[in-house]
Formats: structure tokens, sequence, C-alpha cells
């Protein structure tokens, strides 16, 4: 029940947000129609409420204009299913004559939304929902992501296993891309072969066998890729089994964070996990963002949310450059490619694939003496770090 109420405040909020963004545009006629799906309901919606608050925060900054062009959010949930994607994105070309698309979080429903928008002749920038496909030989020239591709999170957590030098590592991770694309990274960044492999179902929740499974293998270290509902499940059964007292997990930063640390409560401590961002990181952009959402929402925000927030700090940046005519293709291409802007990440460009080439970090949960769950910052594992992929993809 109070997950409930909590939602339903949550999901109030944002549609204060967009009347605010409706009452801005009937003031200004000069507007940019920028579509917007993400998933808002469901077992990982909280995530995606994260990354639509953060979005609406970095328009709150940016004056509710992108590159000087008064925004018209156009938003839409896709229920982490690419069938109600597409359905999605159909009607905000037929409907509302999109001008571009933006939010996304799942990788199988960003490429569903692509097979819509892009022959449609519209951008998408995404803000998560990156895959090896679209890292390599499936790249699209308009198609750009503020993230990360999942594998480089856990090539950067191999990279740390083996610098650390832990023997033996087990994997477990949900059987789609994504989960397959962390497995690959984990072994890439390790150069060792895994004790254990183990791939379950989207949204399991009972993972008795898998712990048997886990045990019997005896690692030094579990790596985990479980998002949403299922993640939290197996956090909670992970502890209940008493293996945390022999076994480090390990895990990319969006699936323990602050999202999830109320469910979570005293099985994330001591998680260690990867990723191109942590609430410490010390810039100018991002301190200004994490204490700005730490005044709206009470809490510091979450790697999801800082991806989102970059994301509009991007395309005020990159849309300034081309005066607002993002429907110039070739030309709000370049700019995407060359712009220069404030990310909360500090140094940040784009490779041949339009993936993002950053640092990575791998970062602790740790409980402070107030009870407050937090990430904190252990040490920078890759800099400047490009995805595997860039020599598979063919645009120059």
């Amino acid at each position: 029940m109070t997950s409930n109420i909590r939602w339903a405040a949550q999901y109030a909020a944002i549609l204060v947000g967009l009347t605010m963004a409706g009452s801005a545009v009937a003031q200004d006629g000069d507007t940019l129609k920028l579509g917007y799906i993400n998933t808002l309901s469901g077992p990982a919606g909280a995530y995606g409420v994260e990354m639509l608050n953060a979005y609406n925060l970095g328009l709150e900054h940016t004056g509710g204009k992108l590159g000087g062009k008064t925004v018209e959010l156009i938003t839409g949930d896709d229920q982490a299913k690419p069938q109600i994607a597409i359905q999605i994105a159909r009607q905000m070309l037929q409907r509302d004559d999109i001008d571009l698309m933006s939010g996304l979080l799942f990788s199988h429903v960003g490429e569903a939304v692509n097979s819509v928008i892009l022959p449609a002749d519209r951008m998408v920038v995404a803000s998560v929902g990156g895959s090896s496909n679209l890292a390599g030989a499936g790249c699209e020239a308009n198609y750009f992501i503020a993230s990360w591709n999942t594998d480089t999170m856990f090539e950067a957590i191999g990279a740390y296993l083996k610098k650390e030098g832990v023997e033996r590592v087990a994997a477990i991770a949900t059987n789609y891309q994504a989960g397959w694309d962390a497995v690959s990274g984990l072994k890439l960044g390790y150069e060792g072969e895994l004790v254990s492999e183990i791939l379950v179902q989207l949204n399991q929740s009972d993972f008795g066998a898998e712990l048997s499974q886990i045990r019997a293998a005896d690692p030094q270290a579990l790596v985990m890729f479980l998002p949403g509902g299922s993640g939290i499940a197996f956090q909670r059964q992970f502890n209940q089994s008493g293996m945390q007292e022999t076994v480090d997990p390990y895990l990319a930063t969006f699936q323990a964070d602050e999202t999830t640390f109320g469910a979570l409560g005293d099985a994330a401590a001591g998680t260690l996990n990867a990723g191109p961002w942590n609430p410490e990181i010390d810039n100018p952009a991002n301190r200004k963002f994490v204490e700005a959402f730490n005044e709206k929402y009470g809490r510091n925000p979450s790697i999801l949310a800082a991806m989102a927030y970059d994301t509009v700090l991007l395309l005020d940046a990159a849309i300034g450059a081309v005066d607002g005519n993002v429907r110039n293709l070739d030309a709000f291409r370049e700019a995407l490619e060359t712009v220069e802007f404030d990310s909360v990440r500090g140094n940040f460009s784009f490779a041949n694939n339009h993936f993002p080439i950053q640092d990575f970090y791998i970062s602790e949960i740790t409980k402070g003496e107030d009870g407050t769950m937090r990430n904190t910052l252990v040490t920078r594992i890759f800099e400047q770090k490009a995805d595997s992929h860039t020599g598979e993809c063919q645009l120059n």
C-alpha cells in the first residue's frame, strides 16, 4: 500500500510538471515537440519515474527550452513492452508530428522504437537502453545514447576483479540482450573463466535453485545483472542465504541505488558497483544537479537520473548549435557528434558509434551514521573509455 501511495504521489508530480510545460508552450509558439518514451509503470516503473523527474529538472534548469526553443514534452509509458512502445512511437509521429525522440530505458524497447522513428527521418537521442548491436554492427547514423552500453559497465567490474586478484567469479543475469551483454563484458574485463554462469527469466522472483548452484560453485565474487524487481528479490534472498559472508556481490550501479535502497534495506550495504557517474564527482554541473535533486526529492539522485539530466544538457547545447532545426539531420548529427557541454560526468564525447567516451568508477554502497545508504566513490577503473564495439560500427 505504501508503495502505491508513493507511486501516486510521484505520478501526480509528473502530471504537474507536464501541465507546467504545456503552459509554457501556450505562451511561446516557437516550440520543439519532443517525444519521450519510458517505462513508467510495472516492476521497473520506479526507474522510469526517476528518469522523467530528472529530465524535467533538467528542463527547469534550461528554462523549459532546448537550444532556445520552448519544449512540448509528449510522454508515453512503454510498460517495458516493445509492442506497446511501437504503438506509442507511431502515435507520436502521426498524431503529434514530433521533431525528436528521447527517453528510453530497456535496450529491447529502444530497438523497437528505433524501428519506427529512424525510418521517419527523426533523430533518437536516448538516455539509457543501449545494446551491443546498436553499439556495433547495428549502429545507426541518427541514433545517439547518452549513457553506456551495458557490457562496458561489466567490463569495468571484470577489470577491477582482475586487478584485485579475485580467482573465482560467478555471474547471474537476466536472459535477454542486456543480460547477455553483461556477461560478455564481464568476461572481456576479467580475462578469465567464470566458475558459473546462470541466466534467469525477466521478472523472476524465486531464486532458490540458482542460489544452490552459486553455493555449489563456491565463488569469491558474484556479479549480477538483474534489473527491477528481480534484482531486489535476488539480493534479499542472497543475504538471507548467508553467502554474503564469503561471497562479495558486484553489479551495475543502477541495480542498487537511490531508487531501490528503501526496498533493499541492509541487503544493499557492502555491494560494489560500476558505472560512469557517482554523486561525489566534483565538478560544477554535478554539484548543481545533486544539490537541486536533493532539494526537490530529499535524497541523492540515482545514476539513471544523472543520465536523464545529462541528456537534457546535451540536447540543449546541440539544438542551440543548429538554431533549433533538428529536422536538418545532417547538421543536427554533426552538432551532436562535436558539441561541448558541461556534463555531470566531466569529460564527455561520442565515439564513432554514437556511444559515449567516458570514465568508469567503482563505488561501494555504505551506510551513514544517520542510517542513509549512499554510493561512495572507491576508485576510477577506466579513464575516457569507449565501448568494445566501436570497430564493428561502420560509421565514420
